[in-house]
């Protein structure tokens, strides 16, 4: 590995440990959109981060002897070792620059990202409350409409009992004036066969006051050598 690479390589290191305590940071933050944006944002840092660590191990080993030469020549002067520092200082900063615009491109795309799924989150909500609204107010309707049928069938049922109620204390008065007339239509049988019995008796008892009557009027006219008037049994 030549020197620039390995320079870029501590570089790489030691901005990769800062990027991960910052994702952790973040990370125990509260605010979910917040911290999703920020995941995306060192997800994107780590990954250009471990692409420059395997451009920087897979550089070839030509140009590993190019960049050695320099490095051989340090001994010789301190003109040539002060450029060659100038060199990767200006290679760094180049590195640090594509960094800084690769990290502005990923935010922007993010930002564009973000910006396209807010509006889908809030119309997803919408329809979320827009379906259990109308959820709720099926489970109303048919929760209003068997206290409906409940009430309909209990109005009913009362309506049948009541009418039958009413049916039947009309046919019990019925039937309770139909046993008084019974009542007073055998009263007045017993009475009026108490009635036909004394007359009865009476016109037994007449007759046969008759008779004697009769018979003592016969031997008077028979003593008397009258003629006895006809008598028709």
């Amino acid at each position: 590995m030549t020197i620039d690479a390995a320079l870029l390589a501590i570089v790489v290191a030691f901005l990769l440990p800062l990027r991960l305590v910052s994702l952790g940071l973040r990370l125990a933050c509260g605010r979910h959109s917040t911290s999703a944006r920020h995941l995306r944002r060192s997800c994107a840092a780590l990954a250009v981060a471990a692409a420059l660590l395997a451009v920087i191990f897979a550089l070839p080993r030509d140009q590993a002897r190019e960049c050695a030469a320099p490095v051989a020549s340090v001994s010789s002067g301190g003109d040539d070792f002060g450029g060659f520092r100038e060199e990767l200082r200006s290679e760094v900063e180049q590195l640090k620059l594509q960094l800084a615009r690769l990290e502005s491109l990923w935010d922007s795309k993010s930002k564009v990202v973000d910006e396209k799924l807010d509006p889908l989150e809030e119309e997803n909500d919408r329809v979320v409350r827009a379906m259990e609204l109308d959820i709720q107010s099926l489970i109303n309707e048919q929760e209003n409409i068997k206290v409906q049928i409940l009430k309909d069938g209990s109005r009913k049922m009362n309506s049948d009992i009541w009418t039958v109620s009413k049916d039947t204390t009309e046919k019990v008065e019925g039937l309770h004036s139909a046993i008084k007339k019974v009542q007073v239509i055998a009263d007045e049988w017993v009475k009026m066969n108490s009635t036909i019995n004394r007359i009865w008796s009476f016109t037994k008892e007449t007759e046969k006051r008759v008779e004697g009557l009769y018979s003592d009027l016969k031997k008077g006219f028979k003593q008397t050598k009258r003629k006895v008037p006809f008598w028709r049994d």
